[in-house]
Formats: structure tokens, sequence, C-alpha cells
């Protein structure tokens, strides 16, 4: 399927990284085909009607961080892959209750630092068992009207460094940390927490 300028995902994919693979890191570079990209479907930038003119990549393990210059912004961390392969349009939400959530899940698993399914091993993640966390903010999301949703994504600002959370007059953390107080958790290690994602998936399969 002809996903943009003539191009399926695939092909776009391949042209991209063929076009950037051979540029050194720190270099400056222009591409228009990458810059269209981002001007009309980067989930930020193409509300805001903002184009980066030049990128750059840098270094980064195995891979490389790639940046966008704007004349406003000046140079900050992009995706032209996320532009392509895009996400929910909720899920910078989700990420948002998550971070909210995470000082007393925190708090929680240090309270708990063995695994408490096989009681072995240090746990070093906590498993949301009910309701599972996906259900979690689908409740809380579907709890606000349209108005709220669209206040709480307007004040996002992607060129800012800091997490993503919601207005202040939201007392998102707050909020978590109530639906949290009736929720089943548990501290767990690794491997537990995704033997239990797998059975759950198994069970749902089943349904």
């Amino acid at each position: 399927m002809i996903y943009f300028q003539g191009m399926t995902k695939t092909e776009l994919v391949k042209t991209i990284r063929d076009a950037i693979k051979n540029i050194d890191y720190e270099v400056e570079f222009e591409n228009q085909l990458i810059c269209d990209l981002i001007g009309q479907h980067h989930y930020y930038w193409s509300t805001q009607e903002i184009k980066p003119s030049k990128f750059k990549k840098s270094f980064m393990p195995k891979s490389y961080i790639f940046k966008g210059w704007t004349e406003k912004e000046g140079w900050k961390d992009v995706s032209w892959k996320k532009c392509i392969y895009k996400k929910d349009s909720n899920a910078i939400l989700v990420e948002a209750l998550r971070y909210a959530s995470h000082p007393f899940l925190l708090e929680y698993r240090k309270n708990n630092p063995i695994c408490e399914i096989c009681k072995i091993a240090k746990s070093t993640e906590v498993d949301h068992v009910e309701p599972t966390f996906k259900e979690i903010a689908k409740s809380f999301l579907n709890a606000l009207t349209d108005e709220q949703i669209e206040k709480i994504k307007s004040s996002f600002n992607f060129c800012k460094s800091e997490k993503f959370s919601f207005p202040d007059e939201f007392e998102l953390s707050r909020s978590m940390k109530i639906i949290h107080e009736t929720a089943v958790i548990k501290a767990v290690c690794k491997l537990c927490h995704l033997d239990s994602a797998r059975v759950r998936k198994q069970k749902q399969k089943v349904k």
C-alpha cells in the first residue's frame, strides 16, 4: 500500500536508510524527503506546521540519535521512523500515566525487594495483575471528556526536554495513586513478569 510520495512504508524506510547510512556523525545535511515526511506525519511538528530544515546524526552505541533543526527551537531529537510506523494517537497520554505512577510503584518495589512470584530473584519491576495497566489507562482516559483530552494534548510541547505530564489541574499523580490503592500489583523479577504477561495473553486468546 502506498504510504508517502509513491512509496510503501518498506520502500520509504529503505530509501531513507540508504540516503543517510554513509553520512558521518555530527555532519549537517539536508534531505527534502525526510523534511516533508516529518512536516506531514510527525505527531507534534505536523500539528504546529513546523519543518526541520536540516539534520544530523549523533553517535549512540549500535545506532544513532537523529536530530532535526528548526529556526525556532534549534536542534531537537526527532524520529523519522516513528513518522512511518506511528503509535496510537493516545500513546503519549498513556506514557504520562506511567510516568505519574513511577514514584509509588518504585516505593512498592523497594518494600518488596524479592520477587513475589518465584520468591528467589530480586524484584526489578512491578506487574499489574488486576487490572492491567492497559486497562487502568483505558478506563482513566475514557472518563475524560473530548474537551479535556484536547486540552491535555494541546499542553504538550515536543520541544521541551522534560517528561510530558497532564496540566496541574488534573492532579495526575494523586489520581493514579488512588487508582493503584485498589489494584492488585506484585513486585517481580524480569522473567516472572514476562511469564505473567504471556499467561494473560493466552487467557485472552481463549476468551
